[in-house]
């Protein structure tokens, strides 16, 4: 290999700009081409709430709160709809967006400073182009701004404790730890440490403080230890950790109950269990198309020796820890590693520098590589993608229900049983797909007692019509209450669902 060609450097502002233009044309075409999905509205009907209604601290679906979840990700999603003015489905992704670049660029940066400036930009594109960033960068969830956090806070320890090893046995160049940028760095930290645990809770402290405690034992160096020594920094993250959660359990006392429960359940298997090998097929997937590539940087860098190394040790820790410690959770899912994945685009990089170092016009062939892959995915968002999008029916659904039910006049809904449980089925139900597209007003209850309670008592004190939104189920479960008009069904079933499951716009009268 030629070692000039992977010397330490600097991200370029025009390989930076590349990265910026290639990935904000990738993700923003068709951003809007298909509805919302239903673990994506759990994020942005909270938004549409904190905005209407002021419920920053406790996110509230449709008038009950939302108890799971930090709300960093709706209060995202929120100022994008009060900048953008609107709640389309494209203007809730765009903080998605943004993160996803956010993690290009800085994996791109960390990549140059160790192996210059061409592989940093590589290894932006490819971080851009791999599965799981195309997937979650596109998604109003949680996922992507953990992943994005996490990155942000080990470049930032990175470039403050690992020095730089220039090829033929030139003297090392140090870290910033000397530089008055340490101080910077440091803050920098901890707020994006803290920033990850307001993204999706503990999970964002656990992979971030295995990755450099595994460092600082591997290294056993001063400096790493001096690092921490910030009182500033610590109070930034002990407000970050405490002062959402108080506020919430100052705000909604139930709501420790629902954070235990919620660890609990993941870490022992109360939500379902998955195979202790998901991991081992999951994460190669994840790196697709690049996965070849990985192996083969990954196994070109180990014959350089990079794994005695600084750099190259900090990358091993940036992942094998939090790799174990996920196998340790009984819950298991495609996403939970994405924040351990982005030092796995620096090796596709210097991969394919050697690929191209081979080749006649390696200009050509990259470039020619990278404008596939943007072609083939603004095809697929833009012509399969919507295709299948079997939310749309009952967007669509709820979106009528404004023509039939009077202005002003309060929608009920009434939570549904997914595809696989009954009305009978005792546990909690999800929160309703259709609230999301509904105009307010909106008041959901969670089952057919609780609503069958409420309107047989309003319907006793004022004689008014009722609207509420159910399913053909408990349409007949909540028949003896009056006479019940169809207003309108919904056009389309999602797979697995019968006729049953189809969701109706009813008006209840005396």
């Amino acid at each position: 290999m030629n070692d000039t060609a992977l010397s330490p450097g600097v991200l370029s502002r025009r390989s930076a700009a590349i990265i910026a233009a290639y990935g904000l044309s990738m993700f923003l075409i068709g951003l809007g081409a298909r509805e919302l999905t239903r673990h994506e509205v759990l994020a942005a009907y909270p938004a549409k709430e904190m905005l209407r209604y002021g419920h920053w601290i406790v996110p509230m679906y449709a008038g009950i709160p939302r108890l799971l979840k930090p709300p960093t990700t709706s209060w995202f999603i929120a100022a994008s709809m009060a900048i953008c003015r609107s709640d389309a489905a494209w203007v809730a992704r765009l903080p998605s967006v943004a993160a996803a670049m956010a993690v290009a660029l800085l994996i791109a940066h960390l990549a140059a400073r160790h192996f210059g400036d061409r592989a940093g930009l590589l290894t932006g594109l490819i971080q851009l182009t791999c599965y799981y960033m195309l997937n979650w960068g596109r998604l109003a969830e949680a996922d992507i701004f953990l992943c994005a956090f996490a990155t942000g806070a080990m470049v930032c320890f990175s470039l403050a404790t690992v020095s730089v090893e220039p090829p033929h046995g030139a003297a090392p160049e140090g870290s910033d730890g000397a530089n008055p940028r340490r101080a910077a760095l440091r803050l920098g930290f901890f707020a994006l440490t803290g920033l990850s645990f307001l993204a999706k809770g503990p999970i964002g402290l656990m992979f971030i403080f295995l990755a450099v405690a595994a460092f600082a034992v591997v290294r056993r160096g001063r400096e790493i230890a001096r690092f921490f020594w910030s009182p500033t920094g610590w109070l930034i993250l002990l407000v970050c950790i405490l002062g959402w959660p108080v506020a919430a359990w100052l705000s909604h006392p139930p709501i420790v109950e629902a954070w235990r429960r919620e660890m609990s359940d993941t870490a022992t298997g109360g939500f379902g269990t998955d195979p202790f090998y998901t991991y081992l097929h999951a994460i190669p997937f994840d790196l697709l198309p690049w996965t070849p590539l990985v192996i083969a940087g990954l196994w070109l860098l180990w014959k350089r020796g990079l794994f005695r190394r600084p750099a190259g040790q900090f990358f091993l820790c940036w992942f094998a820890p939090g790799f174990v410690a996920l196998h340790l959770i009984a819950m298991k899912s495609h996403h939970y590693p994405m924040p351990l994945l982005p030092p796995f685009s620096i090796a596709a990089a210097v991969a394919l520098l050697e690929l191209a170092r081979r080749l006649r016009r390696p200009l050509i062939a990259v470039v020619s590589v990278f404008a596939g892959l943007w072609v083939a995915v603004a095809g697929v968002q833009l012509l399969v993608i919507p295709r299948f999008d079997d939310f749309k029916p009952q967007a669509d659904f709820a979106r009528r229900a404004a023509v039939h039910v009077p202005a002003g006049q309060r929608i009920y809904i009434i939570d549904h049983p997914d595809r696989r449980t009954t009305l009978d089925d005792p546990r909690p139900r999800p929160e309703p797909y259709v609230a999301y597209h509904l105009r307010p007003p909106i008041w959901r209850f969670r089952n057919e007692k609780e609503f069958a309670a409420f309107a047989a008592g309003r319907l006793g004190q004022t004689g008014a019509a009722i609207y509420v939104v159910a399913t053909e189920a408990q349409r007949r479960a909540i028949a003896p209450l009056g006479n019940i008009t169809v207003l309108d069904r919904c056009a389309g079933l999602r797979r697995g669902e019968t006729e049953m499951h189809r969701l109706l716009l009813l008006k209840i009268e005396r």
